[in-house]
């Protein structure tokens, strides 16, 4: 477990559903908290090779939130 922080369109994409590719995360494990601009916006699962899987649940997604 931990925290990454991640960019803007890493958060956009978190918020519409994706998961995330990181460049860090292989000291990762188990739910990672995602920091935006010093917030903690949500959770993802390290599932390793730079590859978060979000755990946003799917009535929160917005699929066209930014489009």
């Amino acid at each position: 477990s931990g925290s990454v922080a991640i960019s803007v369109d890493q958060a956009v994409a978190f918020f519409q559903g994706k998961n995330l590719s990181i460049s860090d995360t292989d000291d990762l494990s188990g739910e990672v908290i995602l920091n935006y601009a010093g917030h903690g916006i949500g959770l993802a699962k390290a599932i390793g090779r730079g590859k978060l899987k979000n755990q946003l649940p799917r009535e929160l997604v917005h699929d066209n939130a930014w489009a």
